[in-house]
């Protein structure tokens, strides 16, 4: 009998492995469960189990040991046990997985979790210093600057394209191509790889209005004998005239207060322009421009570009009847000014056709996670503006850019009146549309020069920790100002592009040798530069890393805003969110102590005090984790403070605070579950 080398030390346990017959000549047993066995293919087994001393399993044993006991009904029930409980957990995993998914509310796209980060990339940095302007390598280089200092995943670049560059880029001559001046298009494709590759996300200007005078568009539309002539005689506004002093209306320029309309002696018509004489309007009425339109976004939808911002959309469109804009004051000088724009500006058919493009960005954001983004820059009035959100029925831009802070200066800056502004546009917003503010951007001044330094701290604590989306453009983060331009001809949005001021070194860091496009503002030799505000715990530039880590929270991305009554100075709002801690924002923009307010005594159930989460300033009274009384709040001057308290008092639910209060979408946080649900 062979040996079996498993059971060695069990004398009971007998087992032979046979051809045929046993040495003594004894029929075998044939075990079958090792007919199919690759190892026990073809061979015979004998298993003598009547003489084992065993009374129950044991380690070890053979399968027709295993199989006698695992079939006794104790064993059985265990195992139908402890399946039921398997299958039980796993319903119930599946159950939490499903309930889950059906109370959580829609994820929030990339442009609602993130500030904007706004690039003028002819002033951000230059990498080549042969000509003086910033380029792609120079922003590539700062890119981990933006998303790990900063803590920004968005970036929104002005106008790249290649032009001749009278308008600074916006005179397009070429929308599938970038200017030389910034590097090659393979440069703008390494661009947009370094910006994913760092899970962030890319917008760039988009400009449909006009183009420049230089576009071949417009060179064979101009000319007669142009081989391509016919194809685009229609691509722009022309109009006919008895002479070039014939204009046909009072339309004005938004440049030079001039005449909207320019002769062109080869073709002997108009061509209107509602910017400079060398931007044309293209002529969106004809089918064939706004296919072109359509090609240009799938262009660089296809290279990665992940949104656009859609400019001069109140210019689309002009009435066909070329009447007269009304004049508001007959007895003042013909002026851009002294007339309505009527007939030039928000004309209709400019919506249906920001529909279209939001509908043509929705075919490319299908993929799972992938979404093209939309916003129209528009500076006009707000409540014009803000119809391009769309309606119920059509989309159209994710926001419309909210231009009110932009304009605001000086005196301004109080809070009876910023609590207007704030109301106006989250009051006029459809429901469920998301907010965006804008402090600067390379079309007006920067908000360091509407205000002073402690001002400038205030209002960064406040758009910041507003609702929505906050956009930061370029510089304003060190508290960057205007520069003085060297003549009054100069084009004056200038003063707003300078060079970012990264160092204290030659060219602010800017480049190295290079003689910069625009002088360097000389304060960056006074501590406004990313070197020196990044070693001081308690400069603008921690000030705003503090603000972006805040404004992370999902609290800030979801919760309920809600606008508290305000003195002439001080600002007041509450950010809250049920399961959540609530917070606090106080902004006191007057030059004098913010007056003692008892905030309890006005709303009751308000606790009595809370705790400093941030401070614009370094006082001992408002550092980092004291206590301070809402009974007796004594915010000194110019200053904002960042208040948390118990989250079980919530503004939204109060009756007197309906028409105060506003969110997105109607959320809470279920504590238990650790995930945002909707309530």
């Amino acid at each position: 009998m062979a040996e079996n080398s498993g059971y060695v030390n069990d004398e009971t346990q007998v087992t032979s492995f046979t051809n045929e017959k046993n040495t003594n000549g004894t029929e075998k047993k044939k075990d079958n469960a090792y007919e199919n066995d690759e190892v026990g293919s073809g061979t015979d087994v004998q298993v003598d189990i009547s003489e084992q001393n065993h009374t129950g399993p044991y380690a070890g044993m053979p399968k027709e040991v295993l199989l006698k006991y695992s079939r006794q009904k104790r064993f059985l029930w265990a195992r139908h046990i402890l399946t039921g409980m398997v299958i039980l957990i796993i319903f119930i995993l599946l159950a939490l997985v499903i309930t889950i998914i059906a109370i959580s509310p829609p994820c929030l796209q990339f442009w609602q979790t993130s500030p904007i980060y706004h690039i003028y990339p002819k002033s951000f940095r230059s990498a080549d210093d042969s000509n003086g302007n910033g380029d792609f390598k120079g922003v590539i280089e700062k890119l981990d600057y933006v998303q790990t200092d900063l803590g920004i995943n968005v970036i929104a670049v002005s106008s790249v394209y290649e032009s001749p560059q009278f308008d600074n880029g916006y005179d397009v001559s070429d929308f599938k191509n970038v200017d030389s001046i910034f590097g090659t298009m393979k440069d703008m494709e390494s661009f947009i790889v370094e910006v994913h590759d760092r899970g962030m996300k890319i917008v760039v200007d988009f400009i449909p209005n006009h183009s420049s005078d230089m576009h071949e568009w417009f060179l064979a539309s101009s000319n007669t004998t142009h081989p391509q002539h016919e194809k685009y005689k229609d691509y722009y506004v022309w109009v006919n005239g008895s002479s070039e002093t014939d204009v046909p209306n009072n339309w004005r320029s938004e440049y030079g207060n001039e005449s909207a309309w320019t002769w062109n002696q080869q073709r002997q018509q108009f061509y209107y322009h509602s910017f400079s004489s060398r931007q044309p309007d293209l002529n969106l009425r004809n089918e064939d421009v706004r296919n072109e339109l359509k090609d240009i976004l799938r262009f660089w939808l296809e290279k990665g570009i992940d949104g656009f911002r859609c400019l001069g959309v109140e210019y689309l469109f002009e009435a066909e009847h070329l009447r007269d804009n009304p004049v508001i004051d007959v007895t003042k000088p013909m002026s851009r000014e002294n007339l309505y724009p009527d007939y030039t500006q928000n004309y209709k058919g400019s919506h249906d056709l920001v529909a279209d493009w939001r509908e043509l960005l929705d075919q490319y954001s299908t993929e799972p996670g992938v979404y093209r983004f939309l916003e129209t820059q528009f500076e006009g009035d707000d409540s014009t503006s803000i119809r391009y959100y769309g309606t119920e029925q059509t989309r159209e831009a994710d926001f419309p850019m909210n231009s009110q802070f932009l304009k605001t200066s000086g005196k301004e800056w109080n809070g009876k009146n910023i609590r207007n502004k704030i109301m106006k546009w989250m009051s006029a917003m459809p429901e469920g549309k998301w907010p965006n503010w804008v402090l600067s951007n390379p079309e007006s001044s920067r908000v360091a020069s509407r205000t002073d330094v402690e001002l400038t701290r205030c209002i960064g604590m406040m758009y910041m920790s507003l609702p929505g989306t906050a956009a930061v453009y370029y510089g304003d983060e060190i508290g960057m100002t205007d520069i003085t331009l060297a003549s009054s001809t100069e084009d004056r949005r200038n003063a707003a592009r300078s060079p970012m001021q990264w160092t204290s070194g030659d060219n602010a860091g800017f480049c190295k040798k290079c003689t910069s496009w625009l002088p360097i503002n000389d304060n960056y030799m006074n501590g406004i530069n990313v070197e020196n505000q990044t070693s001081q715990s308690l400069s603008l530039l921690a000030m705003y890393k503090k603000l972006i880590s805040l404004r992370s929270d999902i609290l800030f991305q979801r919760g309920y805003f809600c606008m508290l009554q305000t003195n002439t100075d001080v600002l007041v709002y509450v950010r809250e969110l049920s399961g959540l801690t609530s917070m606090m924002i106080l902004v006191n923009f007057g030059d004098t102590f913010g007056g003692g307010m008892n905030l309890p005594s006005f709303y009751s159930n308000l606790p009595s005090s809370g705790r400093v989460e941030l401070y614009t300033s370094d006082d001992d009274n408002f550092k980092v984790g004291n206590t301070i009384s809402f009974e007796n709040l004594n915010l000194p001057p110019k200053s904002g403070v960042i208040v948390s308290y118990n989250e079980h008092f919530m503004f939204n639910e109060r009756s007197d605070m309906i028409g105060s209060c506003f969110i997105n979408s109607k959320v809470c946080y279920n504590t238990a579950l650790q995930v945002v649900q909707t309530c």
